[in-house]
Parts: structure tokens; sequence; C-alpha cells
């Protein structure tokens, strides 16, 4: 069986990594979802393994999946 997670806003679905939390306080910008923009402290984290990369792989799909249900519901 597989979740839906396409009815999360995208905005919202940082907030349910409780791991992100610490590490996305020090991400240049606010409002950081961890999709590749500069100086996201999550993603550094991830790249040295104080967030497990595996975790960091499927919340980017998780994004992924969610910003393209957004696109084509509207």
């Amino acid at each position: 069986s597989r979740v839906d997670l396409t009815v999360i806003p995208s905005s919202d679905l940082p907030g349910l990594m409780p791991e992100f939390r610490l590490h996305a306080e020090g991400c240049r910008f606010r409002g950081c979802l961890h999709a590749g923009e500069p100086g996201c402290a999550v993603a550094l984290a991830a790249q040295k393994g104080e967030i497990d990369p595996g975790r960091f792989d499927r919340y980017r799909a998780y994004l992924q999946e969610i910003r393209q249900a957004e696109t084509t519901r509207w």
C-alpha cells in the first residue's frame, strides 16, 4: 500500500520531517523547500551524513510528486 502525499501542500512537507528542523534554521532562504536552493543547510547535512541521505532522497521524491500534483490540479 502507498500513502497519498499529494493532498499535502509542498510548502508543508518540510515541516513533516522532524530531523530537518534543526538544520533548516541554517538555510539561506526562509521557506526553503530543500530542493536545490543555494545555501540549503538541510541538503548539506544530508551530504555530510547528519541526515540520512536515503531519507533525504525520499523526501525529494515526495516533494517532486506533490509539485507535479499541484501543477496538474490547477
